[in-house]
C-alpha cells in the first residue's frame, strides 16, 4: 500500500477535517500502478505517430467512410453523461457517512 503522507501533513498544517475511508478491495499495490502506468504510457506512444497519418473523423473532416453519424448535441450529452454517473456511481457506493463537505462538493 502506498502512503500519501504528504496529504496528512498539509491536512494538519492547515486543519483541514476531512475523512478517508477504503476498503481493501480499492488497495493496489505498487507494483500494480507503475505497470499500468507504464502500459498506459507505452499506448500513448504507440498511438502518438499514428495520429499523423490518420485523420480523425469529426468537424470539418467528417465522412461517411468511418460509419453511422450522430449530432453533435446527441455526441457531447453522451460524453458528459459518462463522467456524471461514474462520479455518482463511486460516490453514493463509497462505504461510510458523507460529511455535508462531501454533498456540497458532489453537487457542484
Amino acid at each position: 500500500m502506498v502512503e500519501n503522507y504528504k496529504f496528512i501533513l498539509i491536512s494538519c498544517k492547515y486543519n483541514i477535517n476531512l475523512t478517508l475511508s477504503y476498503t481493501e478491495s480499492m488497495d493496489i499495490s505498487l507494483v500494480q500502478l507503475n505497470t499500468f502506468m507504464y502500459a498506459w504510457i507505452g499506448l500513448a506512444i504507440v498511438i502518438l505517430p499514428i495520429q499523423f497519418f490518420i485523420t480523425a473523423p469529426y468537424g470539418r473532416h467528417y465522412n461517411t467512410s468511418w460509419g453511422k453519424s450522430m449530432s453533435n448535441r446527441w455526441g457531447w450529452v453522451i460524453m458528459e453523461a459518462v463522467s456524471i454517473i461514474g462520479l455518482s456511481i463511486l460516490f453514493l457506493g463509497a462505504p461510510g457517512e458523507k460529511s455535508l463537505f462531501a454533498w456540497v462538493a458532489y453537487g457542484l
